[in-house]
């Protein structure tokens, strides 16, 4: 994933997983729905850090506290340079993410 290729295709899915990022005006968004147990044991934070900071973002615990979404957006002038770093942040982030079902 290039910064070129999500500015102009506005939506990135990672393959098999539930991991979307999205731009739309001036704002770089990230979703994840994500296996709560296996996120609180992976010593991993969301939202990842090497974007830069993010001062909009939460997660939304399923009832039965085994599933979350997890939402986040950051201002894209302040994060165009980091974009290449979208897909290492995918690796990382996959461990914990729910499959993508067809």
């Amino acid at each position: 994933m290039t910064p070129k290729e999500l500015k102009n295709d506005k939506e990135y899915k990672f393959s098999g997983k539930k991991i979307t990022w999205t731009i739309s005006g001036n704002s770089l968004f990230l979703e994840v729905e994500l296996d709560w147990v296996k996120y609180n044991n992976s010593g991993i934070t969301l939202p990842p850090d090497e974007l830069g900071r993010s001062t909009n973002w939460h997660f939304q615990l399923s009832e039965d506290s085994i599933t979350s979404l997890f939402v986040c957006n950051w201002d894209l002038r302040r994060v165009k340079d980091n974009l290449k770093l979208i897909d290492s942040i995918n690796e990382k982030i996959a461990q914990f993410a729910l499959e993508e079902t067809i």
